[in-house]
């Protein structure tokens, strides 16, 4: 009886599906498999329709409920679209076992390396991305986009010489496609090398002249290379005014800003300008730093765990000197370190960060309540600034609450007679903290700060971060 329900179930699941109505579909489907869970086909054309209808978090709900070895087991194809749900909602360390599942049992398969090495990108695991993309090289060695990925890991770990060689060769590979020339352009871009990087893209844009990627890097190169700021957004222009103290003009042009371009930087913006003008765009507090900068002891300086997360950093393989596209001047910038729950330095502290920044969005930026039910993440970084080390300024537009953990603090940085060190908040009411070791400083990271220059034969370590709405 059940075997005739079953088909009956999964040919009314097909019907409703080549006729558009997935949600009929997904009804009788999961009837179907319900009746035969350990039917891989029905479960195969029950996940598959909820992905049609994007239904990422229910498929990662009910995958999340089952053992490591029942997932083992199962089908490549089920297992693919578990992995694609779970990139989807930046579940990072779902994917990682799923696609390691695949990639395991199928090392040659370019469809499951890629995104096995991408999640080992954003987690930070340099070492692994390198070496499972090597692996399948071995047996696609001209596919185009192992190679692309890997040159990128190797631009984010430092080895620009074997990254651009590699860019080269997929270009050499690919003479007419685009994205080895757009691919190319970018590395050259955060190399500075902008010359290069419009001769890379105009060759992108013969290939595929309507691309908007290839339009949109060409006219950040073009912002590069000129100083010709007739064309410029009204939001150029309010930093212009900024640069030059001009309040009025600064004023003017923030009002003629578009909704659409009111984001971070316009908001940073406004950090800058006296209270008279700041008052016309809302309570004047929220572009304060003194009112906004929160600090607090978060660790010992005897504590131990200082000492142990300064290892962790400094034998970190992520470890970059002057990263590219990054603040950091004089100084190593290690890759993502937090986003791995399960890493050492974040079963040390990622738990009371992530509680800390989240009581401070809401305690101290006065979100809704109601925004307890994003998924919060916390993205971070280590920084290791040497004698005459320093933070340009910058703001974190991706976020919503920024923090610095000091681990270590020359003296000449602890002393408060002196901004040697500091963390600075440039605003119209400026503020300048000496921090000190095993303190946690938060703020809202549209907030622009920066880091001054000190002199001493000592480090200055820290660990930042970002709290961040994992959804997006």
């Amino acid at each position: 009886m059940s075997n005739t329900l079953i088909k009956e179930f999964n040919n009314n699941g097909f019907n409703a599906a080549n006729k558009g109505d997935f949600l009929t579909a997904e009804n009788e489907f999961k009837k179907a498999f319900y009746l035969n869970p350990l039917d891989q086909a029905l479960l195969f054309n029950f996940i598959k329709v909820l992905h049609i209808q994007k239904k990422y978090s229910e498929i990662l709900d009910f995958i999340s409920k089952t053992s490591f070895q029942t997932k083992s087991n199962w089908d490549p194809s089920i297992l693919f679209l578990a992995g694609q749900s779970a990139i989807q909602t930046n579940n990072d360390e779902l994917a990682r076992e799923i696609y390691e599942i695949l990639n395991n049992k199928n090392p040659k398969e370019a469809e499951f390396a890629l995104p096995l090495s991408q999640v080992f990108l954003k987690l930070g695991n340099l070492e692994e991305a390198i070496s499972i993309l090597k692996r399948t090289i071995k047996y696609n060695q001209e596919n185009p986009s192992l190679l692309s990925n890997l040159a990128i890991v190797l631009s984010e770990k430092g080895d620009y010489k074997k990254s651009e060689e590699i860019y080269l060769k997929v270009i050499k590979i690919t003479p007419r496609q685009f994205l080895g020339y757009y691919n190319y352009s970018l590395f050259l871009y955060n190399q500075n090398r902008f010359e290069d990087s419009l001769n890379s893209i105009n060759k992108a844009l013969e290939i595929v002249p309507s691309a908007p990627e290839g339009k949109n890097i060409k006219k950040k190169i073009l912002e590069r290379l000129t100083s010709n700021r007739d064309d410029s957004t009204n939001i150029d222009k309010v930093y212009l005014a900024i640069e030059k103290k001009d309040w009025e003009k600064s004023f003017y042009y923030l009002s003629k800003v578009n909704d659409s371009e009111k984001d971070s930087k316009f908001i940073a913006a406004l950090t800058y300008l006296p209270e008279k003008y700041q008052s016309r765009f809302g309570d004047v507090r929220q572009f304060d730093p003194q009112n906004l900068v929160k600090r607090e002891k978060f660790l010992d300086e005897s504590d131990e765990v200082i000492s142990t997360l300064i290892k962790l950093i400094k034998n970190s393989p992520t470890l970059v000197w002057n990263r590219p596209e990054k603040p950091t001047k004089n100084g190593f910038q290690t890759h993502e370190i937090l986003a791995d729950e399960g890493s050492n330095i974040s079963k040390l502290i990622y738990k009371r960060l992530l509680n800390l920044a989240k009581e401070y969005l809401f305690d101290s930026l006065n979100f809704e309540r109601n925004y307890d039910q994003i998924n919060f993440k916390l993205s971070g970084w280590a920084v290791i600034l040497q004698s005459e080390g320093r933070q340009e300024r910058h703001i974190h537009p991706d976020s919503l609450v920024s923090g610095v953990l000091y681990l270590k603090t020359p003296d000449i940085v602890s002393e408060i007679s002196n901004e040697y060190g500091n963390l600075l908040f440039p605003s119209y009411k400026k503020l300048s903290i000496a921090p000190s070791s095993g303190e946690l400083i938060l703020f809202p990271s549209y907030l622009p700060h920066e880091t001054t220059k000190f002199k001493s034969s000592e480090e200055r370590i820290c660990i930042a971060f970002n709290l961040i709405d994992a959804r997006k």
